[in-house]
């Protein structure tokens, strides 16, 4: 999902209703590839489990959750992995954490995340030593069908440098006889300042290949809303790779244009008494 957690927050404040109550939801997705700021981490089949939860807090709204990615197949040589070739399961947790306020027609957020990875790095995954912390902050604007996002995401640990990305999502059709039917359309732009390699220090991880433009996104989702607490969902991307880390493929092959699949759903098992 393009600006997955800033949409997943945006959805849980519409859920919580009343400041006095509090939200959960919990979202399972299937999909070919994943796919992160336009870089393919994996090639294989996927699984993706993401629970959050929001409640108030001051003059703005308080968010937080866990997000996993498992492998679903034995990964085959030469296929991108975060597990290492030969394994599957986990591949990826990352907890996260997010505070909202709202001043007139904008939006402000801050947050931060903790990747953990669970690979094996003797076999080309992710091994836990390329854990790192994350901290994000941005705007949104709040239009009638256009809500234009600016986030900026900076890396503590491992990486380093700042990324930039700025998002949108606009609704094509609210179908209201049951069982409601709602279609998306949306895109991002990634810009990478300084997550490349450092000449001045060779085993600091690396994110994309160079400063400039990373990549450019759009997709299309659809939304069947079966129940007041149950909604099915799948949906396709295109990724246009602009850096040399986003057209990288399976068996060193380059391309630039990726495709990515889902289906998902999604739990709100309801709201909760402060």
């Amino acid at each position: 999902m393009i600006g997955g957690r800033l949409l997943l927050t945006l959805s849980l404040l519409a859920d919580m209703g009343p400041l006095e109550a509090q939200a959960f939801r919990v979202d399972l997705t299937v999909a070919n590839r994943h796919l992160w700021r336009g870089v393919n981490r994996t090639s294989d089949w996927v699984g993706q489990f993401q629970l959050a939860g929001v409640a108030p807090l001051g003059r703005g709204a308080f968010a937080g959750g866990v997000f996993e990615s498992r492998q679903l197949r034995t990964t085959r040589r030469g296929n991108l992995t975060e597990v290492g070739e030969g394994r599957k399961g986990l591949g990826e947790r990352n907890w996260w954490l997010e505070y909202r306020r709202s001043v007139g027609i904008l939006e402000l957020f801050a947050g931060a995340t903790r990747f953990t990875f669970h690979g094996d790095g003797q076999l080309g995954g992710r091994p836990p030593a390329d854990n790192t912390t994350e901290i994000s902050f941005g705007i949104q604007a709040k239009l009638a069908y256009l809500s234009p996002t600016l986030a900026a995401h900076v890396d503590l640990d491992r990486v380093h440098g700042l990324y930039l990305e700025a998002s949108g999502s606009v609704p094509l059709l609210a179908w209201p006889f049951p069982p409601p039917v709602n279609i998306y359309v949306d895109g991002s732009l990634g810009l990478n300042l300084g997550q490349g390699p450092d000449p001045d220090d060779p085993e600091e991880l690396a994110y994309y290949a160079g400063d400039g433009f990373t990549h450019l996104a759009t997709g299309l989702s659809v939304d069947l809303h079966q129940s007041e607490n149950f909604t099915a969902g799948s949906g396709v991307r295109v990724n246009v790779g602009i850096d040399d880390q986003t057209q990288l493929g399976s068996n060193g092959n380059r391309r630039n244009l990726f495709f990515t699949y889902w289906l998902g759903a999604t739990l709100r098992p309801g709201r909760l008494p402060t």
